[in-house]
């Protein structure tokens, strides 16, 4: 971008912050405005079930809203039978009060159409508000949008 190759680019502010290049950032976009893929910024542990000394080392890291966030997500994506190939976006956070707010959007790979809805209930129901939404949007969206999950399974 600084040699004058590209016009613009879209980057992890993360990343230029481990560069210490963030100050190069113009914009950062809220989630509002550009909803993530699902599981963006989680990261995953995977340990054996019954090794309960490995579990007792990582169970410090695990945070409780993540957790629950992931799974009404990747609830919504398995609905969808979506994968990395496919443009869907889903992102849950837990609300001030208590509760769980979901916002889910699929996009025509060509970006000429979408479909999108929001929910929210209690955080111990997740995976069904994921699943729910999923299901919304497979109804709610068009042919278009409905062939590229198809396409992709």
């Amino acid at each position: 971008v600084e040699s004058g190759e590209f016009d613009a680019t879209l980057l992890a502010l993360a990343g230029l912050n481990r560069l210490g290049l963030a100050h190069h950032a113009t914009a950062i976009l809220e989630t509002e405005d550009f909803l993530p893929a699902v599981g963006q910024g989680a990261i995953a542990l995977v340990t054996r079930a019954a090794d309960d000394e490995t579990l007792g080392h990582v169970s410090p890291v695990i945070d409780a809203a993540t957790t629950v966030a992931l799974a009404c997500e990747r609830a919504f994506l398995t609905v969808l039978d979506g994968s990395c190939r496919t443009p869907i976006a889903g992102h849950a956070t837990l609300t001030k009060s208590g509760g769980l707010s979901f916002r889910g959007l699929v996009l025509a790979v060509d970006g000429s159409d979408c479909a999108e809805t929001m929910s929210a209930g209690s955080p111990e129901d997740a995976v069904a508000i994921g699943q729910a939404a999923g299901r919304v949007l497979l109804a709610r969206s068009s042919p278009k949008v409905q062939m590229q999950f198809t396409l992709a399974s």
